[in-house]
């Protein structure tokens, strides 16, 4: 076609694409590429027609995509080949849910394993701070852990007994309003602090009440999960693999040798020697001592207060 045909039912298709968060894979692989798959002769049109979409979440399970003459149809073969394979999931790391510290009984919980530890080191030799702080860390990482799925198991509880409890309520003769408005009220609460843990989990930069429903953020955390994931690598010469195991060997091979040693002569360089031939600026008395100091409670204070909410620097 000479100029876009149908507009109307082509903005419509891009609308049901972006909602349902389809690809046109074919275009994606080929972002420029002209190819046809309908033809009309006397006078000459010619359009890609036929395509076949797919979600997101199976893109990488794509093998090929493949346009061929159709028979006895003026419409062209459109075929996509999926291989699909099992991963298993590693460990990940271990997040740390911060609506927690509105729980009293959470906090009180902490507060009780710190007291036990601070008094079993007192009945111990004197351990390195660092050792100690790393071993109650993982003291109070393992409570968080057992209170979260504890809390987590009686959560979903309480929502399949609220969803019984009103479908029962809308199912009598006699039909309670306040009490069923009650127990809606009751699973909203669940529900929200369910959908607080999406958006959390989306990595979404904007979050706005009521501005996008929960699916959007429950795709956004599909979507992260899918960009962690490489469940097929194309090597040196074309080839593909899809096996887990050699997938992970190979990006070990990548990294190792990416931050292998390549230059053996450097290790046999003295560095002070080198320094010495450049004018390298120092620190005057005044600054020197400044920086020597203790960090205050009151730099640290700063610092926290300056750090975005729900992100902390590092595993900890």
């Amino acid at each position: 076609y000479l100029s876009i045909n149908n507009p109307k039912a082509r903005e419509k298709l891009l609308e049901i694409m972006d909602d349902l968060y389809l690809l046109d894979y074919f275009r994606t692989l080929n972002p420029d590429k002209k190819v046809y798959t309908w033809r009309k002769k006397n006078p000459l049109k010619q359009g890609r027609l036929d395509y076949i979409l797919i979600s997101e979440s199976l893109s990488n399970s794509v093998e090929s995509y493949i346009i061929k003459p159709g028979y006895r149809s003026d419409h062209s073969i459109v075929i996509v080949e999926l291989k699909f394979n099992s991963f298993k999931r590693g460990h990940g790391l271990w997040k740390f849910n911060n609506s927690l510290l509105l729980d009293k009984k959470y906090v009180q919980t902490v507060k009780e394993t710190i007291r036990n530890f601070s008094t079993q080191q007192d009945d111990t030799d004197e351990v390195d701070d660092i050792l100690s702080l790393e071993v109650l860390l993982m003291e109070i990482r393992g409570v968080t852990i057992s209170y979260s799925s504890h809390r987590k198991k009686e959560r979903d509880l309480r929502e399949k007994s609220l969803l019984e409890e009103i479908e029962k309520l809308e199912s009598e003769g006699k039909i309670n309003l306040p009490l069923i408005e009650e127990k809606r009220l009751l699973l909203e609460n669940i529900r929200k602090e369910k959908m607080e843990g999406h958006m959390i989990r989306s990595r979404a930069k904007w979050v706005e009440e009521g501005e996008k429903p929960t699916r959007y953020f429950c795709n956004l955390e599909n979507r992260n999960y899918l960009n962690k994931t490489i469940k097929k690598l194309e090597l040196d010469g074309n080839s593909m693999i899809y096996d887990q195991a050699r997938i992970l060997d190979e990006v070990k091979k990548f990294y190792e040798n990416l931050y292998t040693e390549k230059d053996s002569e450097l290790l046999d360089l003295d560095l002070e020697d080198i320094i010495q031939n450049y004018e390298v600026p120092k620190l005057d008395k005044c600054l020197s001592e400044l920086l020597d100091k203790e960090i205050t409670e009151k730099e640290i204070f700063v610092v926290l207060k300056n750090m975005k909410n729900n992100k902390s620097p590092g595993s900890d």
